[in-house]
């Protein structure tokens, strides 16, 4: 049945006309950007806090000194542009990725006459999907960072490092460390998003049922 005038306008917010398909489309593309602005935010946070503790660990272990050395501590914001890049990217991509692939992950493993939900098997493979496509992306730009923090502070600038990096073995050193980075957000991946899910859904069970009871 055709929807009246007053129906299709509420169920296309974003006024288009469309009906019901143009309203999902627009919810849909709504919650993915609100998914990336959330990771954004959160990687712009865990750099600031984190990038002076990251870097001090690094070069504790690189020059096998104590953590809580003076050395790993100067200058501590070195490098701070490319580790806000990679975080915030990092965090910013990862729900709109696993948003894409759970789709697909139901769509190959769901049998043609079952039509019910994968549940946490989907969540957990469309996390591990995501986790290793944000690997791919984003290592290169890790072996930068971590170039950068190795170098003096007036020597650690972004585009000076790469092409020092490239002149050493064009790509392939960017790549270095590359299967460690895809196994290590393959499996953070998969666990995140299988376990993120179902809290996520106890976490609102409970909230409309304490509701519910100071209603009544």
């Amino acid at each position: 049945p055709s929807l009246s005038p007053s129906t299709a306008h509420h169920t296309d917010p974003a006024g288009f006309g469309g009906g019901s398909s143009s309203s999902s489309l627009y919810i849909a593309l709504l919650r993915e950007w609100r998914f990336f602005l959330c990771g954004l935010t959160s990687g712009v946070a865990q750099a600031a806090a984190f990038t002076p503790v990251d870097r001090a660990l690094y070069l504790s272990v690189r020059d096998r000194r104590p953590f809580l050395h003076r050395q790993n501590w100067v200058d501590p914001y070195q490098g701070f542009l490319q580790t806000i890049v990679h975080r915030a990217v990092s965090g910013g991509l990862y729900f709109p990725l696993e948003s894409l692939f759970k789709p697909v992950v139901e769509e190959l493993l769901r049998s043609q006459d079952d039509d019910r939900p994968l549940g946490a098997c989907a969540y957990f493979l469309a996390g591990n999907a995501a986790g290793v496509t944000n690997a791919l992306l984003l290592h290169p730009l890790a072996t930068v960072k971590y170039a950068c923090w190795g170098q003096p502070a007036e020597g650690g600038r972004f585009w000076p490092v790469v092409r020092h990096i490239y002149s050493e073995g064009g790509v392939r050193p960017f790549l270095r460390g590359a299967l460690a980075t895809v196994m290590r957000d393959l499996t953070f991946g998969g666990l995140f998003a299988a376990i993120r899910h179902p809290m996520t859904r106890f976490a609102l069970r409970t909230e409309r049922e304490i509701k519910e009871r100071i209603i009544r």
